[in-house]
């Protein structure tokens, strides 16, 4: 059963492209819709929105150096059920530290540690009381020296390992979003701007999730009008909601101290 667990983690979590995501197990805990969407549309709409909201958002988050937030997920499945939750941190120069879990519909639980110091990424999963299994690797050269520069590469070295936070999504949504339409609404009791498209199904990154059953017809994604932060993405098939994403607890450019960045972006010693 660890094996499984841990073989599926990995190719999962790379073919999403996000925080810890799979473990495929039925579950009817977890298979189920849920019961509400907290999010109320206006009536307002508008026919065609231009994909020039996504851009800008991809743009603010390409500026964002120092990120905490927390990233929680479900999957709606009879044979692909599970929650996930990760607190994700990024700092200067591509470090990085993901705490998370994730858990199927019958309580099975697999904990993740993943901490880039810039130079090499250390990545600790652990299934219970089993002794933790470690990997590493070692980042890619940045393209350009400048340490606060934007690197696509490195950026998507960390994307592959589950700590591209929410730039990653919203590129994915850039790239396989047709027909969108713009809407008002609310999150929370939180005035948001809602996109809702159709997913393109041929694109090359929905052909790569097709091993995982991840089929979605369309999407909506629910952002902050004045920070342009994405909060909520919900897919849908053809009985509802599938998979919902949420980005919460968001705190931007708050610079760690050094004392801080030692003890946050360093693996701690195996136990």
């Amino acid at each position: 059963m660890f094996t499984r667990l841990f073989v599926l983690f990995t190719v999962v979590s790379v073919s999403l492209g996000v925080l810890g995501r799979l473990i495929p197990l039925p579950s009817p805990a977890l298979s189920a819709n849920p019961d509400s969407v907290p999010v109320i549309l206006t009536a307002r709409s508008s026919p065609v929105a231009s994909p020039e909201l996504l851009d800008q958002s991809i743009e603010r988050l390409k500026s964002i150096t120092w990120l905490r937030t927390t990233v929680w997920q479900r999957r709606y499945d009879a044979r692909i059920a599970y929650e996930s939750e990760g607190k994700l941190l990024r700092g200067l120069n591509h470090t990085a530290r993901l705490e998370g879990w994730i858990r199927t519909g019958d309580g099975e639980k697999l904990t993740q540690l993943i901490v880039s110091d810039s130079s090499v990424l250390a990545e600790r999963l652990r299934y219970h009381a089993r002794p933790p299994l470690f990997k590493s690797y070692v980042l890619p050269a940045r393209e350009v020296a400048d340490p606060q520069k934007f690197s696509p590469l490195r950026e998507s070295f960390l994307t592959q390992r589950n700590c591209g936070g929410p730039l990653s999504f919203v590129q994915e949504l850039r790239d396989v979003l047709t027909d969108l339409e713009i809407s008002e609404g609310t999150h929370h009791q939180r005035e948001v701007t809602v996109l809702k498209g159709k997913v393109n199904l041929e694109h090359a990154r929905m052909q790569a999730k097709r091993s995982v059953r991840f089929a979605p017809e369309r999407c909506l994604i629910y952002i902050d009008p004045g920070t342009l932060w994405p909060l909520r993405i919900e897919w849908y098939g053809k009985e509802g909601v599938i998979l919902e994403t949420e980005f919460r607890d968001a705190v931007i450019d708050q610079a760690l101290t050094y004392d801080e960045c030692v003890a946050h972006f360093t693996m701690p010693k195996a136990e």
